[in-house]
């Protein structure tokens, strides 16, 4: 059963990064504020440039799979707008959060949201057999400086766990 999921653009820009987009929609139901869609869109409308994800994002949202809604309270200024955005959508929603950066991801576990980053999502596709062990740590690795490299261990150790090593 797919969640209804809030997304921020480091979940999609690090998902596309080590191959994990596709999946996404197989357990997410993706919903983002218009600062979110105008950031991942932005290499396109902005400076023209064609990057590889805001062309898929800009088909998921021609086709429906991704929904523009905005959260109905204004959101503090603690982050950055699309990130506070995002966090106060999954808040009033009840959604499931998508996102990578580090202190926003933290303050809503704080907050007790239930956010992923794409480290756990890559751990949940290997317990799912979508990824092998090698697969999962291998993407795990490619977030190494996206992700801040406590995450990634912890992650690479929660591989390990599901390999039985």
């Amino acid at each position: 059963m797919r969640q209804n999921a809030s997304l921020d653009a480091s979940f999609w820009i690090n998902c596309h990064r080590v191959g994990t987009l596709d999946q996404i929609f197989d357990y997410f139901r993706i919903y983002v504020c218009e600062e979110v869609k105008r950031e991942i869109l932005s290499p396109l409308s902005r400076i023209g440039i064609l990057a590889q994800d805001a062309v898929i994002f800009q088909q998921k949202f021609s086709q429906g799979e991704v929904l523009v809604t905005e959260p109905t309270k204004i959101p503090k200024d603690t982050f950055h707008t699309a990130e506070d955005k995002a966090i106060l959508l999954a808040e009033e929603m009840d959604f499931v959060l998508l996102i990578d950066n580090g202190p926003p991801f933290e303050y809503a576990i704080a907050r007790g949201l239930k956010a992923i980053n794409t480290a756990a999502f890559i751990v949940f596709l290997c317990s799912e057999d979508i990824l092998s062990i090698q697969e999962a740590k291998l993407k795990l690795i490619a977030l190494r400086g996206l992700l801040r490299e406590a995450i990634i261990k912890q992650n690479l150790e929660r591989i390990m766990l599901l390999g039985g090593e």
